[in-house]
């Protein structure tokens, strides 16, 4: 779906309204809107064939003097979209008996189940998904609305957006930041924020809504409906509170930092009739805690003697939990749950003549990133990538190999040496090295060798420019070992727990002076053992051939040798830009359903099969 994102306009106008007050008015305008219909994706269920939708996003920014208001209005309308007693009826023709399945489907049942599940799906909304209002100097900046924050490298705080996931999540509250008179030589800022976290409620590639109470806060935002189907409709999502506080100075060499979050969720409910200002579900893990306390101290030393650079940050997670009874009646989560983490991240460049080493490490127990507080029971799964921190993988962005909480109890590092041989040339290679005792084994993070797996990670590349770099040639070939440490003879006969290996390359050639002609794709062989005894192929590459700047045209292949899915899918899209200020773009074809990660935010993509349509103009 990387494509797909990418197909998502951002277009921007500035008009000039003249001066107010002495000083000039500036106004943004910024409009994205997608129209996709999807067909029969060949996946194992018909939920999410056959519909279609018209996303809009309309942002409007007004900036005078120190002040910058706005607000971006979401809607999503759909049609024809999937009917549960279609759905039904269909499942009731398809039957046909065997040892496994000897009953008939019960028609009403099946209708009831589909019901239950689109209740939340394939929703018309209009709602202000961000409201801003801001108060810029050069010494303090003020904001109130819908803000972004990171602390240090993600370990404590980082509410950003992901626009390849399709997640875009803000705090809505405040934020300040003041930057404190120094002597010279020295810096001091102060910031703070707080409010309750705010992600998108729609999900573009499923049609999910996110449903949330009623909160003047959140006016206008989708909130549980009640359908023929589910008479008493609970929220999937209630908001998290947060309030954080960074202090962060020293002088230029050196710049310490202090870092602290606080996250609450709102009471469990007693029952499910109180689930207006109460959390109705009992999650597990982070997810479940009804308080985490995360707070780092780090250290940056951003220039050693113009030929290196160190960072470290370590930090301390408390998740907290109160005594509640759970909706069903029975005990949830107690303070017996309660869990204390730790983490340290670190890493240091150093250069001198062509040659250039990066390496980077972690060491975590027990720490976990701040996941929203949702459904996480597959109610509203799509959303369960929401989260407000993210740990440092010391991988490249892309990497998806890292399973179940592999992340939370990890020791290991990695280390890349670039060599600038020419110019024009640079290669590059790493090497990395992983214990993990939560990939394979719980997350209580139990320090044995039979919980343990170890990871290997490597790659060597290049990077080469050509004709006067109008042309380029990157590409990079790697592998991935990870093994059980201490298999288990009898339900584990290998100590392989997963392989792959790959090639990565990004072609462009200029053919003319604005014709250009690009290749990029990957090419992966992958071996999962705990899912499947048979490795597979998959990969997809994409051409493109380009018009600089008005036309492009591209054809894509992604395919997949693994069992049960289907093997190839096609896709083309065709962009024409008339001039800066309109153009249109259309995609049709297939793309298969994959996990993408984007720096340890993971997300599974269903597979799509349609048109996308867009047309952009600007006034």
């Amino acid at each position: 779906m990387a494509l797909v994102a990418t197909m998502i306009p951002h277009t921007a106008s500035a008009l000039e309204a003249g001066d107010v007050g002495g000083h000039p008015l500036t106004i943004d305008v910024t409009e994205t809107a997608v129209v996709n219909y999807n067909v029969d994706n060949r996946n194992q269920t018909g939920l999410d064939d056959d519909w279609g939708t018209w996303m809009n996003r309309f942002n409007v920014q007004a900036q005078w003097h120190h002040f910058v208001f706005g607000v971006r209005m979401d809607n999503s309308m759909f049609f024809a979209t999937p009917d549960p007693n279609d759905l039904a009826e269909e499942d009731v023709a398809a039957w046909s008996p065997s040892p496994g399945n000897p009953d008939a489907p019960d028609l009403y049942e099946r209708t009831l189940v589909y019901g239950r599940e689109l209740s939340n799906r394939y929703r018309n909304v209009v709602y202000p998904s961000k409201l801003v209002l801001s108060y810029i100097t050069p010494e303090v900046e003020a904001t109130v609305g819908d803000v972004y924050a990171q602390y240090g490298r993600g370990l404590v705080l980082s509410v950003r957006k992901i626009d390849e996931l399709a997640v875009d999540t803000t705090i809505r509250g405040g934020k300040i930041s003041y930057r404190v008179p120094m002597p010279k030589g020295t810096k001091l800022r102060i910031s703070g924020v707080g409010g309750y976290l705010n992600p998108l409620r729609v999900d573009e590639a499923s049609g999910r809504v996110l449903e949330a109470p009623s909160h003047w806060y959140f006016a206008g935002m989708p909130t549980p409906r009640q359908t023929a189907y589910i008479a008493d409709p609970q929220p999937t999502f209630v908001p998290d509170r947060l309030v954080g506080a960074s202090v962060e100075g020293g002088p230029t060499q050196a710049t310490v930092g202090f870092h602290a979050v606080a996250l609450d969720r709102p009471d469990r409910c007693s029952s499910a009739a109180d689930s207006k200002d109460c959390t109705p579900y009992g999650n597990q893990h982070a997810r479940g805690a009804d308080q985490i306390r995360n707070a780092s101290v780090s250290l940056t030393v951003p220039d050693i003697f113009e030929h290196g650079s160190v960072y470290v940050e370590a930090a301390l997670q408390q998740q907290r939990n109160k005594n509640f009874r759970a909706p069903s009646g029975g005990f949830g989560r107690t303070t017996a749950d309660d869990m204390d983490g730790h983490a340290v991240y670190a890493s240091a460049s150093a250069n001198g003549g062509p040659f250039a080493l990066t390496l980077e490490g972690k060491h975590y127990r027990k720490f976990f990133p701040l996941e929203a507080n949702i459904d996480a029971d597959g109610a509203v799964n799509e959303f369960a990538l929401i989260q407000y921190s993210a740990p440092p993988t010391t991988l490249p962005v892309y990497v998806d190999t890292e399973g179940n909480f592999f992340n939370t109890c990890v020791t290991g590092g990695r280390g890349r040496l670039d060599a600038r041989v020419t110019d024009d040339l640079l290669v590059y290679g790493w090497l990395g090295r992983y214990a993990t005792w939560g990939e394979t084994g719980t997350a209580a993070c139990e320090i044995r060798d039979d919980n343990r797996n170890d990871v290997w990670d490597s790659a060597v590349g290049l990077e080469a420019t050509l004709e006067n770099k109008k042309s380029h040639i990157f590409a990079w070939i790697g592998a991935r070992g990870d093994q059980l440490a201490e298999p288990d003879p009898v339900s584990e006969p290998t100590s392989v727990y997963y392989r792959e290996g790959y090639l990565r390359y990004d072609l462009l050639k200029q053919l003319s002076r604005v014709l250009y002609l690009q290749v990029q794709g990957v090419a992966r062989r992958r071996h999962n053992v705990a899912e499947t005894p048979i490795p597979w192929w998959e990969g997809e590459t994409y051409t493109a051939l380009q018009w600089n700047p008005h036309l492009s045209v591209a054809f894509g292949y992604e395919y997949t040798s693994q069992e049960g899915v289907p093997d190839s899918y096609y896709n083309g899209s065709v962009k024409w830009r008339v001039d800066s200020d309109k153009s249109l773009r259309v995609f049709v074809g297939q793309q298969r359903g994959a996990l993408r990660c984007i720096s340890g935010v993971c997300r599974q993509f269903a597979p799509f099969e349609g048109a996308k349509a867009e047309a952009i103009v600007r006034f």
